[in-house]
């Protein structure tokens, strides 16, 4: 019952130890990848008790610890005894946790260990990577809490051995250099490294000093190691292919072409960890080998884990020369290629053109088929015995616009590569932007020219553009003067605010549009010219205008009243004036003619003899106005008659008898009209 409940409490507290967001580190060891184990619980360190402590519980520290492959698992408390708690007790990791407290153990402080129980780990402080498998790839060593690479200076077979061996790797068999592998990131620690090959690590080798070098990353050395005990690849640029030899009675020796086929180079890559056997060449492809031939008429189903299970006449049984050793060029695990872009720029405007570089790190001696993919559809296949191949992009458009990756096969199979990084190309052709005026409260009418602006009225200018790329900048011009406005794009639109408008602000306007893409900054075309002209404000005139044309109105009327009031009362005097002389002319012919003549005679003579008479007003009466004198005789034509009819005898007598008595009566009428009042009264006496 006790026991159930101690283990039931122990499952919890390993539940628990499980979330925890523990920490680790190893204290008192030679470097940062070996030393006693410690672990940072409930705000405190404590070490870990070495019962069930083996290498797959010192891998995963060394996982945790970015550190290399475990080398040993000391306990006893090999690095010294810790003083703080002991956290955790009966450890058991499968290997493949990222983290130690993710194996099962007791639960944290759930232990029965003294001190000189401690547990230690040893990790490698070396490594490969970017290779086909554990046992290949770029060296790289651990030192002062970071790693770095080695430099191919005097990098030879003996320098790998001693890797090979402290990877717990085989021989090795390729040892590769000019960043074979690819080019690390980090620091060069180690320059110059001259191993004779009986060292167990590589820091033991004679060498510059940590981080004493004159190297790029260009010059970054590999390894390749053989992962079999009884097979290599030799005389090859790369770990999965080269000429088969077979370790047998303590030496190295080839196998005879006789019947060799895929079959059989399935086998050997198998066996050596390098995925698919894409060729399997003979007649020494990869150069004649020194030694013996161990192997003739393999006959392999492709089944077998080993080349030497294989069917074969038996070891050293053979009838062949050098120059018909076999080989092998396997796929490997096709490592992902690497996409670069020449430029720095992925923004282009169209027309300018574009590169890319699709490059894998390790290459197999045979044809690779490079593609390069837009939006995941396969633009351009480049065909290449190398590791790098470009792609030429000559005249960019918007249909080139997308995401571009590649990858790679070789002819002899199906089996493709994993897609490169994807590198984004924008091709930006800007639309031309629209301009617009606007003015509040009817200060804004549009004419021949454009908008028309009233003086002292608030107007706004406003940019626009289609919705291509967020943000930006719109830039308005103005032609009459150097200054260039700037307003960021708020919704692809910009305005532009003028408080008073004034004759200053009268010209031609335009915009244009800014984008700033990949460190590039790109312009639309500049929009049509807005012509704005500014006007006065003409109410005040209209309405002064109207006035005076009232006014003058009214003066002209009373002009015309004047003129017609004169018009009539001369009218009405001329006739009064006719009619009392043809009154004066009848009577003087009716009742005393001979007087009359001689009246009329001394009366001609009084008027030529008279100081006071006024030759203008005789013309003015006579000659102003024929029109007067004519209306004169129509409106008073009954009284002209009943003249008439009262002495028509007389009035035809003097018709007849002389026409020259008329018209002097016609110059008697005149007279009498600017006559003294005493004659006037002398004829109505008469009368």
């Amino acid at each position: 019952m006790w026991s159930f409940a101690l283990t039931l409490i122990g499952y919890l507290l390993k539940l628990s130890g499980t979330t925890s967001d523990a920490q680790i580190r190893v204290v008192n060891g030679n470097n940062g990848c070996s030393g006693r184990v410690e672990v940072y619980h409930n705000g405190e360190w404590g070490t870990v008790c070495d019962d069930s402590w083996d290498l797959m519980d010192a891998q995963v520290v060394c996982r945790q610890l970015g550190c290399g492959k475990a080398v040993s698992a000391p306990g006893n408390a090999h690095f010294g005894e810790g003083s703080g708690k002991t956290w955790l007790d009966d450890v058991g990791c499968s290997g493949t946790e990222s983290s130690i407290t993710e194996c099962s153990h007791n639960g944290f402080g759930n232990e029965n260990c003294g001190a000189n129980e401690d547990a230690g780990v040893v990790c490698s402080v070396i490594r490969v990577v970017n290779g086909d498998n554990s046992c290949s790839g770029r060296v790289e060593v651990y030192h002062n809490g970071e790693w770095g690479t080695v430099c191919d200076d005097s990098w030879d077979l003996r320098d790998a051995d001693v890797v090979c061996k402290q990877l717990g790797c085989e021989k090795a068999v390729f040892a590769p250099g000019n960043a074979y592998f690819g080019q690390g990131s980090e620091k060069t620690w180690l320059d110059d490294v001259g191993c004779s090959g009986t060292e167990s690590s590589i820091t033991g080798c004679p060498h510059n000093g940590f981080g004493k070098e004159n190297c790029s990353p260009s010059e970054d050395a590999g390894v390749v190691c053989s992962v079999g005990s009884n097979i290599r690849l030799a005389n090859s640029s790369g770990y999965c292919s080269g000429r088969v030899e077979v370790y047998h009675n303590g030496a190295w020796g080839t196998v005879c072409d006789d019947s060799w086929g895929l079959d059989d180079a399935q086998v050997v890559c198998k066996q050596l960890g390098c995925g698919k056997a894409a060729l399997a060449p003979g007649n020494a492809y990869f150069g004649q080998g020194s030694g013996k031939t161990w192997l003739d008429n393999v006959g392999c189903s492709g089944t077998e884990s080993s080349i030497t299970e294989c069917s074969h006449r038996g070891f050293g049984v053979e009838y062949c020369s050098p120059s018909e050793d076999a080989g092998v060029v396997c796929v490997g695990s096709m490592k992902t290629p690497t996409l670069t872009l020449h430029s720095t720029n992925t923004a282009v405007l169209p027309g300018e053109s574009a590169e890319f570089t699709c490059t894998i790190t390790s290459h197999r001696p045979m044809t690779a088929n490079f593609r390069l993919y837009r939006n995941e559809i396969s633009t351009q296949t480049e065909t290449a015995d190398k590791q790098t191949v470009t792609f030429s992009l000559p005249s960019l458009s918007s249909s080139h616009q997308g995401s571009y990756t590649c990858d790679y096969y070789y002819q002899s199979t199906l089996t493709a590569s994993s897609k490169s990084n994807a590198i984004t190309i924008t091709v930006v052709n800007l639309h031309q932007p629209r301009i617009n005026c606007t003015a509040a409260d009817g200060g804004l009418s549009w004419g021949p020219q454009g908008p028309e602006i009233t003086k002292g009225h608030s107007f706004s200018i406003a940019c626009s553009t289609q919705a291509q790329y967020p943000g930006g900048v719109f830039h308005l011009s103005f032609s009459g003067s150097n200054r260039t406005m700037s307003q960021p794009a708020i919704n692809h639109s910009a305005s532009f605010y003028f408080p008073a408008a004034d004759y200053s602000h009268q010209g031609n306007y335009s915009c244009v549009y800014q984008v700033d893409l990949s460190s590039r900054q790109f312009y639309s075309t500049e929009t049509d010219m807005l012509t704005v002209t500014i006007r006065e404000f003409i109410i005040p005139f209209i309405a002064a205008g109207v006035t005076a044309g009232v006014v003058l109105l009214l003066i002209f009327a009373l002009v015309c009243i004047f003129l017609a009031k004169k018009r009539q009362s001369k009218t009405k005097e001329a006739s009064w004036k006719y009619t009392k002389g043809k009154t004066k002319m009848n009577t003087y012919g009716s009742s005393r003619p001979e007087q009359n003549e001689d009246k009329k005679g001394e009366e001609d003579e009084e008027v030529y003899l008279d100081p006071n008479a006024e030759e203008d007003d005789y013309e003015n009466v006579e000659m102003e106005d024929q029109d007067d004198y004519e209306n004169v005789e129509m409106e008073d034509q009954d009284d002209y008659e009943n003249v008439e009819v009262e002495d028509e005898d007389v009035h035809e007598q003097e018709d007849v008898e002389d026409q020259d008595d008329y018209e002097n009566a016609e110059d008697y009428m005149g007279v009498e009209e600017l006559d003294t009042g005493c004659q006037d009264e002398d004829i109505y006496a008469n009368c």
